[in-house]
């Protein structure tokens, strides 16, 4: 069976997104998850280019410069990943000391990743794009802290700390490199 195939399978992105902390259990345990959270985010990550460049899938493949743009996006996506994830586990484990697993927290924040889905909602309202980031990347930062906290150890607080450093430390090493 393959990811995202079943009905339990997907009801667990509705169970992440209620923040039910026996779907982070599992995740902590379930190493199929992170082949699940690997196609949740390029999903996301798909959808995330279509809501804000507003071009259909056979475009995109009908026009070199517009496949050229998706490619990149759809890397950026993984790499953002990856960065949220790698940048909160160091947090987590060198910062506050807590044994924690590094494919835990990337799955964590693949399921999570849909929320960001938020920000395409938020700029079609506000023109603030700092406001437009937080407001769509609460969530995200909510959900990573309270796997975490199911996960560990580690109290809400410390781990709203590692979620959100994870974030900026993302945007950051982004920026420079993306």
């Amino acid at each position: 069976s393959g990811p995202l195939e079943h009905g339990r399978d997907q009801r667990r992105l509705l169970r992440t997104l209620r923040v039910e902390r026996e779907n982070f259990v599992w995740m902590d345990f379930n190493d199929r998850a992170t082949g699940d959270a690997f196609y949740l985010v390029l999903i996301t990550t798909v959808l995330t280019f279509i809501g804000i460049f507003g071009i259909g899938p056979i475009r995109i493949f009908t026009n070199v410069g517009a496949f050229e743009i998706f490619f990149r996006f759809l890397i950026d996506g993984l790499i953002v990943w990856l960065l949220i994830a790698g940048i909160t586990y160091g947090i987590v484990r060198y910062l506050f000391e807590e044994h924690h697993n590094f494919p835990a927290i990337l799955r964590i924040v693949g399921y999570a990743y849909p929320t960001r889905l938020l920000i395409i909602f938020f700029a079609t309202y506000l023109s603030s794009p700092f406001l437009v980031f937080l407001l769509g990347t609460g969530w995200l930062l909510y959900i990573v802290a309270k796997g975490i906290v199911a996960t560990s150890d580690l109290p809400l607080e410390r781990a709203l700390l590692a979620s959100s450093g994870g974030v900026v430390g993302a945007v950051i090493v982004s920026s420079i490199l993306l």
